[in-house]
């Protein structure tokens, strides 16, 4: 699949709504922001931040915003950053390498945000080698808890688990509890995928941004 290709199946997925909304509401002017494994997805052009870097081993998004790097992130020596970011790229990774690869973003990004397809299951994807990843297997990988959570349903019912991890912040998690809570939301939007017209879908935008805002307003006040 070509790079023009790949970007256009993916440029109305949900969860890069969510991610937009996510990354506005924590970049800030003078923060330093790099997107690992771009794979040619630009989510960094539009951010108010002073410096934008995104590294990639094939395909970094390179602009006028935004400056390309094509490395194999886990050999490339780079800096510590304000913001790092790495979406849908740890389950590609064999054993070892992910959890190295997870440490190195919590080590050079003071604030690291990821996601992961959140239970897929085995060979759903035959790129992917860690499925199905779970909230403890993602834990287990960077080795400390998440000052975030939210799971975000496509239309054909795969999910995607997003996280934000802070460098010397590791929040309590009551696991049962948000499991439970994740799954009977993950139902519930999973009811009403097919049936919701335009107005509903705004709404169910609306409820994902003012969750948001709610949870990350403890990132915010910690900068």
């Amino acid at each position: 699949m070509s790079v023009e290709s790949y970007i256009e199946k993916r440029k109305d997925y949900e969860y890069y709504k969510v991610l937009r909304s996510l990354l506005r509401l924590i970049c800030r002017s003078e923060d330093t922001i790099c997107d690992v494994g771009s794979g040619g997805i630009d989510l960094l052009s539009e951010l108010p931040c002073n410096k934008k870097f995104s590294i990639d081993l094939h395909n970094p998004v390179s602009n006028e915003e935004v400056e390309g790097i094509k490395a194999d992130y886990l050999s490339y020596e780079s800096s510590v950053v304000d913001i790092i970011t790495c979406f849908q790229v740890l389950e590609h990774l064999k054993d070892g390498d992910v959890e190295e690869f997870a440490k190195k973003l919590l080590r050079e990004g003071r604030i690291a945000i990821v996601s992961v397809p959140y239970m897929w299951p085995e060979n759903q994807c035959e790129y992917h080698v860690q499925d199905p990843v779970d909230v403890e297997k993602l834990i287990g990988w960077f080795g400390k808890n998440p000052a975030f959570l939210h799971v975000v349903t496509e239309k054909v019912k795969l999910a995607r688990l997003i996280a934000i991890f802070i460098q010397d912040f590791n929040p309590e998690i009551d696991l049962e509890y948000w499991r439970e809570d994740a799954e009977r939301a993950l139902k519930l939007r999973l009811q009403r995928i097919g049936k919701i017209r335009f107005t509903g879908k705004r709404r169910f935008y609306n409820r994902i941004n003012n969750k948001i805002r709610r949870l990350c307003s403890s990132i915010i006040k910690k900068r």
